[in-house]
């Protein structure tokens, strides 16, 4: 289930969030409780025990969401006081990176996809399948196994890697100074 102010992932074992602390109540107990509320009227006592009971929460949870519901609820965009021009959505805060930042890592991320894509071009087959398992994969193939699909020495793989880093380098420099990425 998800936290309903941050909708971090919690487990129903869970009191609290982790990450922003509310109060984590078991699924379907705000229902029962209001319904057991709203037939309740004014006049009557609430006995918040007997309901603790019914529901097998602790009597402190039976109280807090009483008092809850029996606030009213208030708009984000009232004054925070009477004589100030601020509101209460003036102090919630966004966490997450701005828009023109998660734009501007994405054409970056783009940009770099399409140098490598391009560079690669300037490799031959051995030497871009040599490099992609060395250096582009989140488990490495090792010299060992690359040594024996091309019956070569593993001296001789790490010497296939190394020389193709450097085209790589090479031709990526070069296109990111066409492009006017970079200065020479």
């Amino acid at each position: 289930m998800n936290c309903p102010q941050c909708a971090n992932v919690v487990t129903a074992e869970d009191r609290f969030c982790p990450k922003c602390f509310a109060i984590i109540e078991p699924p379907g107990l705000w229902q029962r409780l209001l319904a057991i509320f709203r037939r309740k009227s004014s006049s009557q006592a609430v006995d918040l025990k007997k309901i603790a009971t019914e529901l097998d929460v602790p009597e402190a949870d039976v109280v807090s969401m009483n008092r809850r519901l029996a606030s009213p609820d208030h708009s984000l965009n009232a004054p925070l006081r009477s004589d100030s021009e601020g509101e209460w959505q003036d102090w919630l805060v966004d966490e997450s990176e701005s828009q023109e930042t998660r734009l501007g890592e994405r054409q970056e991320l783009g940009l770099r996809r399409d140098l490598l894509e391009k560079a690669m071009t300037h490799l031959n087959d051995r030497e871009r399948h040599i490099l992609t398992e060395r250096r582009l994969r989140d488990n490495p193939t090792t010299l060992e196994d690359l040594s024996q699909q091309y019956g070569i020495s593993r001296e001789r793989v790490r010497q296939i890697e190394v020389r193709a880093f450097e085209k790589l380098q090479k031709a990526i420099k070069a296109a990111a100074i066409e492009r006017r990425l970079v200065t020479h």
